[in-house]
């Protein structure tokens, strides 16, 4: 079954995700648009794709089929970014953006992005509307020749310039190049591959890559830039001594970092570091967006510096929505996803990397020594996810029966507050947290825990484990 989930449909291939599906799905697509444009001679859209298996093959699948309905579609001639192709559905007017890609998700998977006219992930309203024409209409299809030669298809290689051209304005791109530090990229075989190290090569700084070249297996490690998937870039910083790794994601619109000791550094601790990078380095304001799995040491430190602070359920596109409606200064996820003011309404794994080193060369210092500095001032945040096979048939009778009989204690804390904004979230006395929800890609439930330090949060893990398999 096609269904939308926090970003866009993704199946496994072969199964569910087939060039059938696809085509079925970009007939929606289509006819979504051509009921949104009917004052319009013609729709336009933008497709990319990620360096999963046969990725450029499903995007040229879609391409076929979106001609075939009328409608001016531009087609990238490599792998690309999600957050690219975002900006330039922005910059070239466009209605809308498909990228063929799965993200962070296993290799056996692949997937489909919807990015608006805006540059953003559709909402709920949007996405319900594409599910509601699904096998309405018989799918269309014409040759990616026929529809050259009648001017519904034009592919694009220049989509970089303009993306590359907004970094050097949004960050001091040329200081943080003429530094003496020394960078480790690592794209993790996907779209990000090239991106960093063409926009920071050519001055003083040390550059180094790993993993970077297409491979659609990812070498059996899921391009999520998560700790235990960047074990071999561990090891890199620390025998090479180099400053910073920074990693990107499958589709390069996550992040992550880790320091000059070849330790990770969480995405908990990361979105910290951001935050005050923006209001304390770049001395910018707005509102604070953060998902319900996001740290709570960022209310704190939006109290210091006077920020709204709005919480949302997981998944980007709530995020989304504030920064259209709100002046939203930095929104994120636990998962790795950063938007900022000032841009399209879309994570950057890419400028959030380099918004990382702008605050090293900023204040001289390495980044464990900046973060330690934070957490003396704010608090610690030693956090732990454990992601879990949970069937989904299994998902309400599990919700239920916590929800009518939930814990009054954790770890022999008492239970302050219990949220279900998203999942079921507790709130302990001392500030701690456990979160239980359920993906919304996957048949996986998700354990979220934080707590000032690791025993404590390996504790507060173990916990919620039994809770999920009592």
């Amino acid at each position: 079954m096609i269904k939308f989930g926090t970003d866009g449909w993704r199946a496994h291939i072969a199964d569910e995700f087939t060039f059938k599906n696809v085509e079925i799905l970009a007939q929606a697509i289509a006819d979504f648009l051509n009921s949104k444009n009917r004052k319009k001679s013609r729709s336009r859209i933008l497709i990319g794709y990620d360096t999963r298996f046969l990725s450029d093959e499903f995007a040229s699948s879609a391409a076929r089929v979106l001609c075939a309905n009328n409608i001016k579609t531009y087609l990238t001639k490599k792998p690309t970014p999600t957050q690219v192709i975002s900006f330039s559905v922005v910059k070239m007017h466009l209605d809308a953006g498909i990228i063929i890609t799965a993200s962070h998700n296993p290799p056996q998977f692949n997937g489909m992005k919807f990015r608006t006219y805006f540059g953003g992930s559709a909402d709920e309203v949007t996405t319900k509307q594409i599910e509601a024409k699904l096998y309405k209409s018989k799918v269309k299809s014409i040759s990616l020749e026929s529809a050259r030669k009648k001017k519904l298809l034009n592919y694009v290689d220049n989509l970089d310039d303009k993306y590359i051209t907004f970094l050097n304005k949004y960050v001091n791109i040329k200081k943080i190049k003429n530094s003496n530090l020394k960078i480790l990229i690592d794209p993790m075989f996907g779209a990000g591959i090239g991106y960093l190290y063409n926009i920071l090569k050519g001055g003083k700084i040390k550059l180094g890559t790993t993993r970077s070249f297409p491979n659609p297996s990812f070498e059996g490690v899921n391009p999520e830039p998560i700790e235990k998937n960047l074990l071999s870039s561990m090891k890199i910083v620390k025998k090479e001594k180099f400053d910073l790794c920074i990693a990107t994601d499958g589709d390069a619109d996550r992040v992550g970092i880790i320091d000059e000791k070849g330790n990770y550094v969480t995405t908990q601790q990361l979105f910290m570091l951001l935050l005050v990078h923006m209001v304390k380095d770049k001395l910018m304001r707005g509102d604070l967006a953060r998902t319900v799995s996001a740290t709570n040491i960022l209310d704190r430190i939006a109290r210091k510096f006077d920020l709204e602070v709005h919480e949302t359920p997981v998944g980007f596109k709530y995020i989304v929505s504030l920064i259209r409606s709100r002046d939203i200064l930095i929104g994120g996820e636990e998962s790795g996803g950063y938007g900022f003011k000032n841009y399209i309404p879309e994570r950057d794994g890419i400028l959030a990397g380099l918004l990382l080193l702008e605050m090293m060369v900023d204040r001289r210092e390495k980044i464990s020594k900046i973060l330690s500095s934070i957490e003396k001032e704010y608090g610690r945040s030693r956090y732990l996810r454990k992601d879990v096979h949970f069937p989904a048939h299994l998902k309400g009778k599990f919700l239920s029966k916590i929800k009518k009989n939930p814990p009054s204690k954790l770890t022999g804390e008492k239970i302050k507050k219990i949220q279900t904004l998203d999942g079921i979230h507790f709130i302990l006395e001392d500030d701690s947290w456990l979160l239980l929800r359920f993906s919304g890609t996957e048949p996986v439930l998700r354990i979220y825990a934080e707590t000032n330090s690791l025993s404590k949060t390996k504790k507060l893990m173990k916990a919620g484990l039994r809770l999920a398999f009592a």
